[in-house]
């Protein structure tokens, strides 16, 4: 929970050539029941005031446009062909998709918030690049 101290226990393996190393980066890949995630965390050591010193980001991808376990590349055309052509069925998806997100964020920034009582936490969405 102390990063500080975190990171001057390891500050041996921190260093290259005997400069300390400016900003330590840490991406890890899970999956939940829904989404398939991909975290980033940035720390900076120094950075000017107006920038934040930690940047966590969270990227989701639905498991649900992806392709199953077992399933192969034309039995996953088919079944997106599928979706795309039916617009209810799509606008449900995505809306289900969507909640899930929210909710799912909610419950992250939630915690983040009680593990890191009193600092400034500022929240951003954005979409990805073909998202409208």
């Amino acid at each position: 929970m102390d990063l500080k101290q975190a990171v001057e226990l390891c500050s041996d393996f921190l260093s290259e050539n005997g400069q300390k190393v400016r900003i330590i980066e840490v991406t890890s890949h899970g999956r939940n029941e829904q989404f398939s995630l991909m975290t980033d965390l940035s720390y900076r050591r120094r950075h000017l005031p107006l920038q934040p010193p930690i940047e966590l980001d969270v990227n989701a991808m639905s498991n649900e446009l992806g392709p199953t376990k077992g399933e192969s590349f034309a039995e996953y055309r088919v079944r997106m062909n599928a979706l795309d052509t039916n617009p209810e069925r799509r606008e449900q998806v995505y809306h289900q998709i969507e909640a899930g997100k929210k909710t799912m964020y909610s419950d992250f920034a939630h915690h983040l918030s009680e593990a890191f009582p009193g600092v400034k936490l500022q929240f951003y969405e954005r979409l990805s690049p073909g998202e409208c």
